[in-house]
């Protein structure tokens, strides 16, 4: 999207996980981000910018472009917030997570 913003879409409707999982790949693969770097929900679940596809999830590893977010939390937010954030290793940890079978 930007030097300083990326977006995360999910194959299907997606996941917290799969969100910050993306979220922590792409900071790190392509924009090389430490491991210790935060990575901060700019804009929670909603359309993509880059898709058009109905899910998508907003982030930025700039603090500045998050100041002042937070404040309307709402009351149904799907788990991931704008303001919310993680550093890359703690959202890395979201990729290996898989399903508990009964």
């Amino acid at each position: 999207m930007s030097d300083t913003v990326f977006e995360v879409v999910p194959r299907s409707s997606g996941t917290v996980e799969e969100f910050w999982c993306g979220a922590s790949e792409y900071a790190r693969r392509v924009l090389g981000a430490d491991w210790r770097d935060p990575i901060y929900v700019l804009r929670g679940r909603g359309e993509s910018v880059t898709t058009g596809k109905r899910s998508a999830v907003q982030f930025t590893l700039s603090a500045d472009q998050v100041a002042g977010l937070g404040a309307d939390r709402g009351w149904f937010t799907f788990g991931i917030r704008p303001g919310d954030s993680m550093s890359v290793q703690q959202a890395r940890t979201y990729c290996n997570q898989r399903p508990i079978r009964p």
